[in-house]
């Protein structure tokens, strides 16, 4: 699958904290669908993800090594989880990548983005393919809906549990991660050389639309291309402002990563590590330290999908079959 046409979105990664975690530290809590390591069935989303075979490349031309099977079933795990948290009728394609290249980057996602397409909410707006495709209820183009590169050469736990050992990383909690930018947690906003400018040119993406200031001024309503602009993306003063977002966070705005010092791939489209680090909500900061399982997606990221398009299974009564349910009671 591939496409030539449509803009290509900016890659967002999850980078490894070097924090330690506190002494108080707790998980935050478990998914509500996750029982006994089983997923109870709740929406009729589905995920088909194909795995790139070792000598191919990723979207960006990064070298592919065989995804082993462990790493696969926390893939799956995850896709389930965001399976059972949003609706859709469409099925969700990813192309995953399992690679080795050096730094602190756990893993990074991308792919293309589209607009005016059938069902459009809002016009001449770009939305990531898996939110478009469910808006238009069918699949509208022939490429994967997010494309996903994972590093090998971290020290991965491949547990489903939640008890993630000290000196581990936790695959799930990154693979969970990096699902959620490609079903649109992602900005399309861009800083170079103190001019902020959307990085699309053409239309801004349903994200950058619900953006405001401290004073609840709109991003867009800032000249595009400008240091007024730029000034705004790095001025630790920006915030998510949806009716399901802000009821999820308290009645508030949610505050987003934008440091004063523009970091490209975490800035603008991850939640603000110093007000959701360490909370129920943590699962989209910019990072993950070593021992910490986020298994959630949260309810303000859920509200945040909710506010951009998605159909979000809230509340669900699980419907199972007898087997798992005697399997659930021993």
């Amino acid at each position: 699958k591939s496409s030539s046409t449509m803009p290509m979105s900016e890659l967002k990664v999850l980078v490894e904290d070097p924090s330690p975690l506190p002494e108080d530290y707790r998980p935050p809590k478990p998914n509500r669908l996750l029982v006994k390591g089983a997923m109870l069935k709740t929406t009729a989303t589905t995920f088909s993800i194909n795995y790139i075979a070792a000598g191919g490349q990723d979207l960006w031309g990064e070298a592919c090594y065989e995804f082993p099977e462990e790493a696969k079933v926390n893939f799956e795990a995850a896709a389930s989880i965001w399976a059972n948290s949003i609706d859709t009728d469409v099925p969700v394609t990813i192309q995953a990548c399992w690679a080795n290249f050096p730094g602190n980057t756990l893993g990074y996602s991308g792919g293309y983005v589209q607009s005016n397409f059938p069902n459009a909410p809002v016009a001449d707006t770009y939305y990531k393919p898996a939110l478009a495709n469910s808006l238009a209820g069918s699949d509208l183009n022939s490429i994967y809906d997010m494309y996903i590169t994972y590093n090998s050469s971290y020290s991965w736990y491949y547990g489903t549990d939640g008890n993630t050992p000290a000196g581990k990383m936790d695959l799930l909690s990154v693979v969970l991660h990096e699902v959620g930018h490609g079903l649109n947690f992602s900005g399309g906003m861009n800083y170079d050389s103190g001019t902020g400018l959307g990085s699309y040119n053409e239309y801004p993406n349903i994200y950058d639309r619900m953006i405001i200031d401290g004073s609840g001024d709109a991003l867009l309503d800032l000249t595009n291309n400008s240091t007024e602009m730029g000034d705004a993306l790095i001025s630790d003063n920006l915030f998510f402002a949806g009716v399901h977002a802000n009821a999820a966070n308290g009645d508030s705005p949610v505050k987003i990563y934008a440091p004063t010092t523009w970091v490209g791939g975490s800035s603008f489209s991850h939640l603000d590590y110093n007000t959701f680090n360490n909370t129920d909500n943590q699962l989209m900061v910019y990072a993950i330290s070593k021992g910490e399982a986020v298994h959630n997606p949260g309810d303000v990221t859920l509200g945040m999908f909710q506010d951009m398009g998605w159909k979000v299974a809230s509340e669900p009564t699980p419907s199972v079959n007898p087997a798992l349910i005697m399997y659930l009671l021993n």
